[in-house]
């Protein structure tokens, strides 16, 4: 379980640098991952400027 934990914070680590407009080296290199890893999650979230992780969406009327 923790594993899956660490993963996660990394993802998130990964889209928070690259907010902040570092490299995917740089990334990769601070957070002493593999740049295959930061590619894998590169694009995996977009974010607007200042929000800090995505807003749920819903497709179709509310129940």
């Amino acid at each position: 379980m923790s594993q899956d934990l660490t993963e996660v914070a990394t993802i998130v680590d990964i889209v928070q640098l690259r907010e902040q407009g570092l490299s995917k080296r740089a990334v990769a290199k601070r957070l002493g991952i593999s740049r295959d890893t930061v590619s894998k999650y590169w694009d995996c979230v977009q974010l607007k400027p200042g929000q800090l992780w995505p807003a749920a969406t819903v497709d179709g009327p509310l129940p």
